[in-house]
C-alpha cells in the first residue's frame, strides 16, 4: 500500500540546501511514470504542506487567545491563518501549469484499496474507473479481493494441454487411444504473491504492449 508519507512528504529534497522549500528548490526522490506531471502533482502538494506551518502554529495561539480573552492576539493570529490559507490556495492553483489534467488521470493516478472505489462509485463505477487505468503500480496490498483483482488486472496466460485416454474393447482389435486439448488460463501473478510483497517493491505494468515487471526501489534520505 502506496501512503502519502511515503509518495510525497518523505519523497524529497531541495536543489539549494540555503534556500527554502518552494516549487523552483525542490526535487522528487523517486518516481514511477517519471514524467513532468506526475512529479509536479506531488511538488504542489509538498509546497502547499510546507506554507501551511505558519498557519498551524496560527491554530494553537487562537486557542490559547480565547482561553486567555486576548481579542487583540486573536485578530493577529486569524490575519495569520486567512494569509496561510491564500498561500496555499495560490500555489494549489499552480498545479495546471505542469500537470495535465487528462494525462494525470490516465497514466498516473493510482488507488490503494478496491474498496475505496466501490464504496464512491458502486461496483459499476469502479469498474469503469478500473478500465481507464493506464499504467498500473501494485503494491502489496492486506485485502484478499483487492489482492484478486489487481492480479486480474495484470494479466493471464492461455495454457493448452493435451490430454490421452486409452479405452479398451471386448476385442483387442476395439482398444484405442483419444486425444484432446484442454484449454486453461492462468493468472501472471498470483493474489497471494502481491499480498506477500516486500516493502518498496511492486508489480508494473505499462500501457501498451508491454511485459509486466516487479519493481525494487531504494528509500534514499
Amino acid at each position: 500500500m502506496l501512503s502519502y508519507d511515503s509518495h510525497a512528504l518523505y519523497n524529497w529534497k531541495l536543489y539549494d540546501k540555503n534556500q527554502g522549500i518552494t516549487l523552483t528548490n525542490i526535487i522528487r526522490l523517486e518516481n514511477f511514470y517519471g514524467g513532468i506531471d506526475e512529479d509536479w502533482f506531488v511538488l504542489v502538494h509538498i509546497a502547499i504542506e510546507a506554507q501551511s506551518a505558519p498557519g498551524l502554529q496560527a491554530i494553537l495561539d487562537a486557542f490559547n487567545a480565547v482561553l486567555h480573552d486576548d481579542q487583540q492576539k486573536l485578530l493577529s493570529v486569524l490575519n495569520i491563518m486567512s494569509n496561510t490559507l491564500k498561500i496555499m490556495g495560490d500555489i494549489l492553483k499552480k498545479m495546471p501549469e505542469k500537470c495535465d489534467s487528462y494525462i494525470y488521470y490516465n497514466r498516473v493516478r493510482n488507488m490503494q484499496n478496491i474498496h475505496q472505489l466501490e464504496e464512491i462509485y458502486g461496483h459499476a463505477g469502479a469498474a469503469s474507473m478500473l478500465d481507464l487505468f493506464g499504467s498500473k503500480f501494485i503494491f502489496r496490498v492486506s485485502d484478499q479481493q483487492t489482492a484478486h483483482k489487481s492480479a486480474l488486472m495484470l494479466g493471464e496466460q492461455e495454457i493448452i494441454e493435451t490430454q490421452e485416454n486409452l479405452s479398451y474393447g471386448a476385442n483387442s482389435m476395439r482398444d484405442g487411444v483419444n486425444m484432446h486439448s484442454l484449454e486453461k488460463r492462468k493468472l501472471l501473478v498470483m493474489p497471494s504473491e502481491i499480498m506477500n510483497l516486500p516493502d518498496l517493491t511492486c508489480y508494473v505494468k505499462l500501457m501498451g504492449n508491454f511485459p509486466i515487471t516487479k519493481l525494487q526501489m531504494n528509500l534514499q534520505t
